[in-house]
């Protein structure tokens, strides 16, 4: 089990995938973004080894997720033992997590953050978030930065290097 609590689905993303496949095991998503839109209370997703170029939970909508639940979070993760990249060449941030009504309940784990313009992680009317086991490096003026609120929240065993300006976290 990747967390105690309530189990819900799990999906899963690898490069070699297509956002018009079903998220199962034999038949990835190809993008995170996608797989977190879907995701919601309870579920997994597990994101497989290579590079992804893409800005995560940038796009708001009815599918957008409000994340977890207390006991049920909403995990993304890199698969274990695997080596996940996400390469913000292009972009301000590797993910993006806001929603006016806020979002809780969210775990991001096991990350290769890189090349971000602004910063790794962006977590804006955010609680109850945990950032595990991830790797940030130049990621701009801020690895992890909470705007508003991040009450609850627990930043663990992060390495960050080779970032510029005053940190956030």
């Amino acid at each position: 089990s990747f967390f105690f609590g309530k189990k819900g689905k799990v999906y899963h993303v690898a490069t070699t995938g297509s956002d018009s496949n079903n998220g199962k095991e034999d038949k990835p998503f190809k993008t995170i973004s996608y797989a977190a839109l879907l995701a919601g209370a309870a579920d997994t997703v597990v994101v497989h080894a290579g590079t992804y170029n893409e800005q995560i939970f940038d796009t708001p909508g009815p599918k957008q997720s409000l994340g977890g639940k207390p006991g049920a979070p909403l995990t993304i993760m890199a698969a274990e033992g695997e080596d996940v990249i996400i390469d913000g060449t292009g972009f301000d941030y590797g993910f993006v997590l806001y929603r006016v009504a806020g979002i809780y309940n969210v775990t991001i784990k096991g990350f290769k953050i890189i090349n971000q313009a602004k910063g790794g992680i962006l977590l804006k009317r955010c609680n109850n978030i945990i950032i595990e086991n991830n790797y940030f490096n130049n990621c701009g003026k801020s690895a992890i930065w909470f705007q508003e609120w991040g009450a609850d929240s627990r930043i663990i065993n992060n390495v960050i290097e080779n970032k510029i300006g005053r940190a956030h976290v």
